[in-house]
């Protein structure tokens, strides 16, 4: 498992993967195994966070992996991904922050320094660039500053307004609703 550090004028990420080769759950990632992806992710994300006291160095409250992310290659050898995230879906993008835990795990493994950069795939083919920015240490741990590039295509417009007669006009909270029929987090 490996996680990143992204530092940035006003914005902080964190996020803490496991990075599962499909094989292990007899799975390549292509897009007719998604549902098969997201149980097996499902179930590997439970059970980790139920047996393993991941706790970020400096951060306590950010605490346990928040995704599974499928790595594997190509053919041609371009690293390829599918990252599960509850309460059950799947990431069509290569997924920017799953590759960051990529890169930071290959820079700790040595594959990948400073100025390294490479290609990423999505389960639908889609691409991200990745390139380690430069070495950093949090709390005391080595760390990486990650810059993941990629294009993105506005899909749609949208005016929201808000009525003035409206009792809630800053949302509203129940409980769960989702029910046993979709507790894939516990």
């Amino acid at each position: 498992m490996c996680g990143y550090w992204s530092e940035a004028p006003f914005i902080w990420g964190m996020r803490v993967y496991a990075l599962v080769d499909p094989a292990e759950v007899e799975l390549t990632i292509a897009p007719e195994n998604a549902r098969k992806l997201v149980e097996a992710g499902s179930r590997i994300h439970r059970a980790i966070n139920r047996q393993l006291n991941i706790v970020h160095p400096e951060i306590p409250a950010i605490n346990g992996i928040a995704y599974v992310m499928f790595v594997s290659r190509t053919e041609d050898g371009t690293p390829v991904g599918a990252t599960i995230m509850p309460p059950g879906r799947i990431d069509r993008s290569p997924c920017g922050t799953g590759n960051a835990a990529r890169a930071a795990c290959m820079a700790a493994r040595g594959a990948l320094d400073v100025g390294d950069r490479f290609t990423a795939r999505s389960i639908i083919g889609s691409r991200f660039d990745v390139e380690i920015d430069r070495a950093v240490t949090l709390g005391n741990r080595a760390a990486i500053v990650p810059m993941v590039s990629g294009r993105a295509w506005i899909y749609g417009i949208h005016q929201i307004g808000v009525d003035p007669t409206d009792p809630y006009p800053e949302g509203f909270a129940v409980a769960d609703c989702w029910g046993d029929a979709f507790d894939l987090l516990n």
